[in-house]
Order: C-alpha cells, then structure tokens, then sequence
C-alpha cells in the first residue's frame, strides 16, 4: 500500500494531478499548513483550489482511489464535509494526556479521524514511559479513528522501553494501544510490520510495552488493516 502524502502549496496542487495515474498508490493524503492564514491574510483561496484539482481528476467517484484531508483548523475540513467519499483527519497539535466529551463530540462534527503524537498515548520522562492515557478508547468511543505521528527508526526518537527497536515500538502501539494506524518517516519498516508473509504468519515473538516494566511473551493475531504509511511528493 502506497500513500502519496502531499503538504498543499501552489506547486504541490498541480502535483495532485498525477496521482490518479499511479496504479500502486491507493491514497491521496493532503494535507493543510496554515490555511487559515494563507485564505484570510493573502488571498489565496486554497480550499477552493484543491477542490476543483481533486473534482478534475475523478476523485469524487466513489470507486476513485481514497482521499484523505488533514488539517489543524476545523474550518478547512468543514470546506469538505460534502464529500462523502473523503476522509477528513483533524490533526491535534499538543500533547495531550485526556480529552473531554463535549470537545470530542464537537470534533466529530468535522472529521472522522485524529492524528496525536506518540505522548499522547505514552508519555515520557527522560525516554522512560510513565504509563498510558485514555486518549485512544476515549477518541474511539466516539467513532474517530486514531493515527499517531512521527515514528521513525533512528533509536534516539524512542523511549528505552522499546529496546531501540522500531517494529517493537509499531507493534506497542499498534497492539497495547490499538491504534488505527501510524504515521512514519519509514514506511518500508511499517510496511514490513504489517506484511504476513515475512515473519508474522501464525505467530510472533512479541515485545509488548507495560510503563515501568518490559516484557516479552508469545501471542497470535491478524494483521488487517493495521498500518497508514506516509509518503512525501
């Protein structure tokens, strides 16, 4: 599974229309940085832009490949709300270690999934976990979906609990924190995690992260639908 990740800009606009030619990429993930500023301070009506580009090249039919909108500001995604066949993703900027229902529910209103950071599922201090919060179940018993962000494999962005190693730390989120998906800056190493014919077939020796205590222990499971991968253009 491939996703084009595009950051909207003028010249990455025009790149979207390429995309539909690309047979093994099923996605189109877009995604808004300061939309706000460019539509009210500069003129520049983006929103519109990007609605007339993905209408253009067919991305409103159903069977079309997925479209995803990721953006921090709710009046961007509300611009979409009428396309039914569109993921609207609100990105939540801070760390966060709980959420109220009443917030939840207004973010339900404009988007059928959150992105949160890695600390707001563990939190850490001084690259030790200290526990795990509520804010998965809680987004998810609201019918949003949940990504987490940034995963990488360069050891120094994990915390010791996960020995150093990047598929121990997918698979914590993934399994521990039932996650709907991660976000990587290495989607070769996702890509692998999710694939049943390396080494997850029937079982896996799997590092499971308890805050405070490692462990390792044996289990089996299905791999379905498990991991986002993010590609740049």
């Amino acid at each position: 599974m491939i996703i084009i990740f595009v950051h909207i800009s003028c010249s990455s606009i025009e790149k979207m229309k390429l995309v539909p030619t690309l047979t093994d990429v099923c996605c189109l993930f877009c995604s808004f940085q300061n939309a706000a500023y460019l539509i009210q301070e500069e003129g520049l009506p983006v929103t519109d832009k990007v609605l007339d580009v993905l209408s253009k090249a067919g991305y409103d039919d159903p069977t079309s490949k997925k479209v995803m909108i990721e953006s921090t500001n709710s009046s961007v995604l509300m611009k979409f709300r009428d396309k039914n066949n569109y993921e609207l993703v609100y990105q939540i900027e801070e760390d966060i270690q709980d959420a109220e229902d009443a917030a939840l529910k207004d973010i339900k209103d404009f988007a059928n999934s959150v992105v949160i950071s890695k600390i707001s599922v563990f939190p850490e201090s001084s690259l030790f976990l200290t526990g795990v919060t509520n804010v998965v179940p809680k987004l998810q018993s609201h019918g949003l979906s949940v990504y987490v962000e940034t995963f990488s494999n360069e050891f120094v962005s994990q915390a010791w609990d996960f020995f150093s190693d990047s598929t121990v730390e997918i698979n914590s989120y993934v399994m521990g924190a039932n996650i709907s998906g991660v976000i990587t800056e290495f989607p070769l190493t996702s890509a692998r995690y999710k694939s049943k014919s390396l080494m997850f077939l029937v079982y896996m020796q799997q590092y499971r992260v308890n805050p405070g205590r490692s462990c390792m222990f044996w289990t089996n499971y299905s791999l379905d639908d498990l991991v986002l991968m993010k590609m740049s253009v």
